[in-house]
């Protein structure tokens, strides 16, 4: 196995399709801890950034679906991981409001 640093001989491809893997492993890996995060300094999207006060925030502000709610961050889901978890929540908000 190659160092960290060396040359390996693989094609841009082939170091490309590497890099995608170790990220959506990485990516999987933070998603699931944080979701275990406290209260709501929880991160929802980790690509953009939402934290769970954020998105109830705008929940309490008229935002009824995860659409509604990134426009109203200024922002767009990426991935797509959390819309799910940011669903939840907004339904959690909704009830209890």
């Amino acid at each position: 196995m190659a160092q960290f640093g060396e040359e390996t001989g693989a094609t841009d491809g082939e170091c490309q399709v590497v890099h995608i893997e170790s990220y959506l492993i990485l990516r999987s890996i933070l998603i699931s801890s944080i979701r275990v995060g406290i209260g709501d300094e929880m991160v929802v999207c980790v690509c953009n950034a939402i934290k769970e006060k954020d998105l109830r925030a705008a929940v309490q502000s008229g935002a009824e679906k995860p659409s509604t709610v990134y426009a109203q961050l200024g922002r767009k889901p990426k991935c797509g991981q959390c819309l799910a978890f940011a669903e939840s929540i907004i339904k959690s908000e909704i009830a209890t409001a």
